[in-house]
């Protein structure tokens, strides 16, 4: 991972004082998609005026994107039990070219129901409702399984938080620490200029800045 060479330096032209380095910052995508819990979405174009939608065949448009859904992660593994399903529609004022993404309850909601939801949120979103007709453009349904079980687990306490070696830096005059990250000791403040190494990442913190791990491992950087 390059941005934590650069944390620092993007904070400081952001104007921002305290950032955070994530525990396996250098496979975080991969993480996240371990953690992610297994889920399809399926979508359906259906570009017509919202009062001339008919309900039934709006329905069974649902149904047919739920049933897909449903079966491609029942072939993954997962009973239909663990599925939450969400069903949305896309609705938007005739001419617009952007669209607003309306929750809607197929068992419960009434079409009237989501087009005044449709206004509420537009007039939330831009500030202003119009006169024109209300467009029905896609409809949604998005089926999740649960959460993988997978926690981070607390660092265990160190005993020493020494740096590894010292190393030359440009526009450094004195060599700069390096710690391993893994050795660091919680809540134990070193300051910068140094180095953070760990098998999948680098951190650099600049003059001004000052570092430690929390619980869990992040590393916390906050300017002095």
């Amino acid at each position: 991972m390059r941005g934590g060479l650069h944390v620092c330096a993007l904070a400081e032209a952001l104007q921002i004082k305290r950032v955070m380095v994530p525990v396996h910052a250098g496979v975080l995508s991969a993480l996240g998609m371990l953690l992610t819990p297994a889920s399809r979405h399926k979508s359906l174009s259906l570009l017509q005026n919202l009062a001339a939608v008919d309900e039934i065949d709006l329905r069974l448009n649902y149904q047919s994107l739920c049933d897909q859904a449903i079966e491609e992660l029942y072939q993954e593994g997962l009973a239909l039990a663990d599925m939450v399903i969400k069903y949305s529609m896309d609705l938007r004022y005739q001419g617009q070219s952007y669209y607003l993404n309306i929750t809607f309850d197929v068992d419960k909601d009434p079409l009237q129901d989501c087009q005044q939801r449709f206004h509420e949120l537009h007039r939330l979103t831009y500030g202003h409702l119009l006169q024109s007709p209300v467009e029905l453009v896609n409809i949604r349904v998005a089926v999740s399984g649960p959460t993988p079980g997978v926690k981070l687990a607390a660092r265990p306490s160190r005993s020493t938080r020494l740096p590894l070696e010292q190393t030359r830096l440009a526009g450094f005059e004195h060599p700069v620490p390096v710690y391993n990250r893994e050795d660091l000791e919680m809540h134990q403040v070193f300051t910068g200029p140094a180095l953070v190494s760990e098998s999948v990442a680098t951190t650099f913190i600049t003059s001004g800045w000052r570092g430690y791990c929390d619980d869990i491992g992040n590393l916390i950087l906050e300017k002095d």
